[in-house]
C-alpha cells in the first residue's frame, strides 16, 4: 500500500531535453551532483550527503507510459539519545518517470528523502542536479482539473460527479 507520493517535473530549460541512458543512471552519485551543481542547488545537495549515504538508483523496468526507478541508500534517522550518534538505516523506495509529460513521482519516501533519488534522477538524465523541481498545485489546478473531467463525461457521469 502507498503511504504517501510527491509530484515532481522536469523544470521548462529540461522539459524536453532529458533521456534514459542506464550506464548515467547506475554511475549517478551525490558527489558527482555536489560537483555539477552551481549556485543555490549546491548547498542543498551537499546537506542530502549530510543525511543520505551510498545513494543508487537503478532504472528496474520500462513501461509503455512510464519508467520505474528503484532508489537505494542508507539515511540518517533521528537522534534515538541525545548523547548517541544518529544511525543510518537502509531504505528503497520508487520513483516512476511518465514519458508523455515529465511527471516525476516518488512513492513511500518523505521530502528530504525524495530529494535524494530526484537529484540523482535529475543528473542522470539531464545533466544537472537541479533540473527536476517540486510540483505545486494551487486551488486553480484542482478546478482545471474538475472542469476537464466534466467536459469529458456524459450527462449521467455529470450528475453523479455533482453529487
Amino acid at each position: 500500500m502507498i503511504k504517501n507520493c510527491i509530484i515532481y517535473r522536469y523544470s521548462e530549460k529540461f522539459k524536453d531535453k532529458w533521456e534514459i541512458d542506464k550506464n548515467k543512471i547506475e554511475q549517478s552519485n551525490l558527489k558527482e551532483c555536489i560537483e555539477k551543481a552551481t549556485g543555490l542547488p549546491k548547498p542543498k545537495i551537499k546537506a542530502l550527503t549530510e543525511i543520505a549515504r551510498n545513494g543508487k538508483i537503478l532504472l528496474e523496468e520500462e513501461r509503455d507510459e512510464l519508467y520505474v526507478f528503484e532508489v537505494s541508500c542508507e539515511f540518517c534517522v533521528l537522534k534515538l539519545l541525545t548523547a548517541g550518534v544518529s544511525p543510518f538505516v537502509p531504505v528503497n523506495y520508487k520513483i516512476w518517470l511518465r514519458k508523455e509529460n515529465s511527471t516525476v513521482v516518488t512513492f513511500d519516501a518523505g521530502r528530504r528523502l525524495s530529494d535524494v533519488g530526484i537529484t540523482l534522477l535529475a543528473y542522470a538524465t539531464a545533466g544537472d542536479p537541479s533540473s527536476i523541481e517540486h510540483l505545486k498545485l494551487d486551488k486553480s489546478d484542482f478546478i482545471k482539473q474538475r472542469t476537464g473531467c466534466l467536459q469529458t463525461m456524459d450527462i449521467q457521469d455529470k450528475l453523479l460527479f455533482k453529487k
